[in-house]
């Protein structure tokens, strides 16, 4: 159903969408996407033509289409991109890509390059090809307002850093402020008398002050009673839809011993610990590659302070190559890669590959640390690449070391590692669990050998002592 919510009659569960279809329901969720609610504000009723904030596929296409037909051919057409976050520098390297001259483009940053971007070295080689490309970069400011005449975009009006404005003459703006929940999920939700703080407000089970209604996503957030600031923004959009669908299955099988709608004993309790990496990408000024992969919250079973736990100050591997480009890596006091940074001229092939790699303790990492240490990396951007990384990415991984640890958890010392993210080695196995640990990583290694040739298994070992010489 491609549509919009535009109220809901929780009483009948149902929903009205505003093509004045009606649906009903036994459970609602609500994931509301957040867009530009600073410039839809700004646009006057009568429309303006030019103004774009570029928050879904529709409202990219329609910039786009703006830009080629109106920007790129008239030498006096002058663009204003605004906003915070790696979208407005996005948005710059795809105007000098559509070959609009930089000296016709007006950077309005929110933040600055600096705040932007991951590293001080980044930053400066991004400020260096703005700069080259004649791009004018305003860091601190704010969009103010419009002006608009006959629904034509004449210029923005900007706040400065010193505090004064400027009027900045333009006929098209590309806006990438700070989002808000979307207008008519905002008044649906309002109508319907959930709670709303700016957000969709839910528990640490995500059910809004209507068990039947769940919410969850960048437009939702924890109740302040829970004392939960984090923001679900920052979190990954997967780990939250499968708590979203778990909670659904824990309404479903409890309502064949409770009430409908009634909520699982315990009540609301804060959410746990959001383990699953997170990652943002674009190409940026320069035509460089950008990837930023990062750990959002440690991971849930470290113990700072409890037995074998080592607490490392936090260290960074870095190396920046001409083939490979810049990688950097950081590692936190749990000895895991908390995060993963590159930036090259060269695409970044599978990035999905650095995300599960992200949060493993680096020794498992083909004892990546104490390599670098020695010198024997160079180009930290192969070494994740090479063949010994192959079964740590491979999509059961996650199974394997969730069994490994089922194996392990009930010695203290074993799991004491484990809580702090350290390597077991062989000689801390015992004979019988030690045997178990081995057959468990053997079964995964002979189930998926097909995707992982190059690891020795018992069938193949044999099969090569089976060839003659």
């Amino acid at each position: 159903v491609d549509d919009k919510l535009a109220s809901m009659d929780r009483e009948n569960c149902t929903v009205t969408l505003t093509s004045g279809a009606s649906l009903p329901y036994d459970i609602l969720i609500l994931t509301p996407g957040l867009q530009d609610g600073n410039l839809d504000r700004m646009v006057p009723e009568s429309g303006c033509d030019g103004a774009f904030a570029p928050h879904s596929e529709s409202s990219s296409a329609a910039a786009e289409a703006f830009i080629a037909n109106k920007v790129v051919d008239d030498l006096s057409a002058r663009v204003v991109v605004a906003g915070t976050g790696l979208g407005p520098l996005a948005a710059v390297q795809h105007l000098l890509a559509s070959n609009v001259d930089g000296n016709r483009i007006t950077l309005a940053l929110e933040t600055s390059v600096g705040d932007t971007l991951e590293t001080e070295a980044i930053a400066q080689r991004i400020s260096f090809e703005l700069e080259k490309a004649g791009v004018d970069v305003l860091n601190n400011t704010q969009l103010l307002g419009l002006d608009v005449r006959g629904q034509q975009l004449q210029g923005v009006q900007v706040s400065l850093e010193d505090g004064s404005s400027q009027h900045l003459g333009c006929s098209c703006v590309l806006s990438y402020s700070s989002r808000v929940v979307d207008d008519n999920m905002f008044r649906a939700v309002n109508g319907a008398s959930l709670v709303l703080d700016g957000k969709i407000v839910v528990d640490g089970q995500f059910c809004t002050t209507d068990s039947r209604v769940l919410a969850g996503g960048s437009g939702s957030k924890f109740a302040r009673r829970l004392a939960d600031r984090r923001d679900l923004s920052r979190f990954s959009g997967r780990e939250l839809g499968t708590r979203l669908f778990n909670r659904v299955i824990d309404i479903v099988q409890g309502e064949s011993g409770s009430a409908a709608g009634e909520k699982l004993e315990g009540g609301p309790k804060q959410a746990d610990a959001f383990l699953d990496p997170v990652g943002s990408s674009c190409v940026l000024p320069g035509g460089y590659h950008y990837l930023h992969v990062e750990c959002v919250e440690g991971p849930s079973h470290a113990r700072r302070d409890g037995p074998g736990v080592r607490n490392l100050a936090d260290k960074e591997l870095v190396t920046d190559t001409t083939a490979s480009g810049l990688c950097r890596i950081r590692i936190d006091h749990y000895a895991r890669v908390a995060s993963i940074t590159m930036l090259s001229l060269r695409p970044i092939e599978e990035p999905w590959k650095l995300l599960r790699l992200t949060g493993l303790p680096q020794s498992s990492l083909n004892q990546m640390s104490s390599r670098f240490s020695e010198g024997r990396i160079s180009d930290l951007r192969e070494f994740l690449s090479s063949h010994w990384s192959h079964a740590l990415v491979h999509d059961r991984s996650s199974l394997l070391l969730a069994e490994l640890y089922e194996l392990v958890k009930d010695d203290d010392d074993l799991a004491s590692k484990l809580d702090s993210l350290d390597v077991i080695s062989q000689a801390s196995l015992s004979g019988d669990r030690r045997g178990a640990v081995e057959k468990s990583i053997m079964s995964f290694l002979t189930a998926n050998s097909d995707h992982l040739a190059s690891y020795i298994t018992t069938q193949r070992a044999q099969a090569m002592l089976a060839v003659p010489l």
